[in-house]
């Protein structure tokens, strides 16, 4: 970003605007003033310099000097990058292309959900640094949206496969172990990454599949500095592979362990039982049927799945409704490959819901909050408990020290049992250190 002109120089138009219809610095700067309610004259004011260079600014006939910049991005309770960099000078970074099923909806190859998604190498990504290294989380398919487009940090521009360049200990998060090139969002508000600059290294990753992860970003922005959330959703065997592979700072995670019927610390101790790991609790619900209110009564088990031929929504392989669908199936003798919609993939429980309530399915397997938010009927097969589980290596990193207080923030308490079918009471609880 170049703001050597001095107001006084009245030399052409440097910023007339953008064919490609990005908003030009000129026109950022008025948009700025008027969301603050300002007049030209009050902006000069408060700047120190006269409402004809104000106009003269937003006319676009003058660049700023760097002491009237940052005087107007303090008027504006805003940055200098944000008003005055040129649209698309992000920095390129290097970074880890996070693929193989993480995205939702993305193309895999049956089972495994190994195969990376279409356009993930040239698509807009988000990014966490987690130590060393900067991931990349290509936004496709449901990982895109939040109820709308969710912004981007970066955009992919090229990508090469470089070989097994992981840290030593660590898994690669799907073969091979691609790095690629980002380009840092034009906001400006991503740096070089070596300097420090980078959001991503005030970004704390989670990958799991609680559709109230989200939460978390309602005490992690209360920090000085703020940390951003990034939730991944993903099954909970997911998780812990991208854990594992040191893509995110934490697993969220509900898998029972047999034969002890107990979640998730035996897991996680085999998982990393040469490292170590936390295990700290985050909420738990009830997992059962869900099905449209037509067929209340009608359904009560899977067997009554089966013989109604009542098409279901399925979730992807490695989660635990579909193990639960599973385990269903079994004990009341029913072939799970029999029912219809069994080889449909859904992404997560409100997924699941969603499906319902459009009418695409009849039944599924989610939680208790999912089928209430969407008015839908449910019935109860079991109890499970979901955790964070955190690296004992990755215990000291900022962001992760971040994410223990913030689970332990009694407002993220009072968010989730404001949710029916949540009970928060194990949260922030330490279940584990090992």
């Amino acid at each position: 970003m170049a703001l050597v002109k001095d107001l006084n120089d009245t030399g052409g138009g440097t910023d007339p605007g953008r064919a490609d219809g990005t908003p030009s610095r000129a026109s950022r700067l008025r948009l700025a003033r008027l969301a603050r309610g300002l007049s030209q004259d009050q902006l000069a004011a408060m700047s120190g310099v006269t409402r004809q260079a104000v106009a003269g600014l937003e006319a676009g006939r003058w660049d700023p000097s760097l002491k009237v910049a940052l005087r107007m991005a303090a008027a504006l309770a805003t940055s200098v990058e944000s008003l005055f960099a040129s649209p698309g000078a992000g920095a390129e970074i290097e970074a880890v292309l996070i693929s193989g099923g993480s995205a939702p909806g993305a193309p895999h190859d049956g089972e495994t959900g190994h195969a990376a998604p279409e356009g993930s190498e040239t698509g807009r990504v988000l990014l966490a640094r987690i130590g060393q290294r900067i991931n990349a989380f290509p936004l496709l398919g449901d990982a895109a949206t939040a109820g709308g487009f969710r912004p981007a940090h970066g955009y992919v521009v090229s990508g090469a496969s470089h070989g097994d360049s992981r840290p030593s200990g660590e898994v690669a998060p799907t073969g091979p172990y691609r790095t690629v090139a980002v380009r840092a969002s034009g906001s400006g508000s991503l740096a070089d990454p070596a300097h420090g600059g980078t959001p991503a290294a005030r970004v704390v990753a989670i990958a799991g599949c609680d559709p109230a992860i989200p939460l978390l970003a309602g005490p992690l922005g209360t920090l000085d500095p703020p940390v951003e959330l990034l939730w991944w959703s993903c099954s909970s065997i997911r998780a812990l592979e991208l854990l594992a592979a040191g893509a995110v700072h934490a697993a969220g995670m509900h898998v029972r362990s047999e034969p002890s019927h107990s979640y998730n610390t035996p897991l996680a101790r085999t998982l990393f039982a040469s490292e170590g790991a936390e295990v700290i609790g985050f909420a738990s619900w009830r997992e059962g049927l869900v099905m449209r209110t037509d067929l209340a009564g009608a359904v009560e088990t899977v067997a009554d799945i089966a013989r109604l031929e009542v098409p279901i929504a399925n979730r992807e392989p490695g989660s635990e409704a579909r193990a639960v669908l599973e385990r269903e199936c079994a004990r009341h003798g029913v072939d799970p490959s029999t029912l219809s919609g069994y080889r449909s993939t859904v992404q997560g429980h409100l997924e699941v819901a969603s499906a319902l309530r459009a009418g695409l399915a009849g039944a599924g397997v989610a939680s208790e909050p999912a089928a209430r938010v969407y008015g839908l009927s449910f019935v109860p097969i079991t109890t499970e408990r979901y955790d964070m589980v955190i690296r004992a290596r990755q215990v000291h990193l900022p962001e992760v020290q971040a994410l223990i207080h913030a689970l332990g923030d009694p407002a993220l308490s009072e968010q989730l049992d404001a949710l029916p079918g949540y009970d928060a009471s194990a949260c922030g609880t330490v279940f584990d250190i090992f």
